[in-house]
């Protein structure tokens, strides 16, 4: 059932292994021969930010099955990778931000103070990064997970919202911005 897959030596005894997971889920296969015993866990979720979570969480259902105290396992995801939420809700609030700042200098303008030059370098600056987290979605993480907006959307819905904020937010952005550094229509240049 499990020959071929993978194989730990724990207190004299063989544990053999083996996780597997897909979209929405994650399934985890434990054997120990010695004491005939053997596990399978099943959960109806496969948040990469916590991956580790879960097959350290099996690792201590095979522990306590060989008499064992279960252990702590330090989370093995990368720093960007365990704190993505927390990440995205920051890059949300700082194109929120800007998007407010952006928005009130366009009123501004429309009202007829003039827009400095570095108010104008600050919003092509600003256009230019706000694109950054739009292009790593699409250039990075959905091709290295092999997903889409709409798979993070269905499976891991607070992600997925975040996502969609980080997508959404920049183009307001520079539609903004660009009209910022547009200047004044009509009313001669700025």
């Amino acid at each position: 059932f499990l020959a071929g897959t993978g194989r730990e030596e724990y207190a004299g005894m063989t544990i053999l292994f083996h996780e597997g997971d897909g979209l929405g889920y994650k399934a985890m296969a434990f054997l120990i021969p010695e004491i005939e015993y053997g596990s399978i866990l099943l959960m109806n979720t496969n948040d990469s930010t916590v991956t580790s979570a879960y097959r350290f969480f099996g690792w201590d259902v095979a522990l306590v099955a060989l008499g064992a105290e279960p252990q702590y396992f330090p989370p093995a995801e990368e720093f960007v990778v365990r704190y993505a939420r927390w990440i995205g809700a920051v890059i949300v609030l700082l194109l929120a931000v800007g998007l407010v700042w952006a928005v009130r200098r366009l009123r501004r303008l429309r009202a007829g103070s003039p827009l400095s030059p570095a108010e104008r370098r600050g919003a092509i600056l600003l256009a230019a990064v706000s694109t950054l987290p739009a292009a790593y979605a699409f250039l990075v993480l959905f091709p290295d997970q092999s997903s889409s907006l709409l798979i993070v959307l269905r499976y891991l819905t607070d992600f997925g919202l975040l996502t969609l904020a980080v997508l959404v937010l920049p183009v307001a952005l520079v539609a903004v911005c660009a009209l910022l550094v547009a200047g004044p229509r009509g009313r001669g240049a700025v």
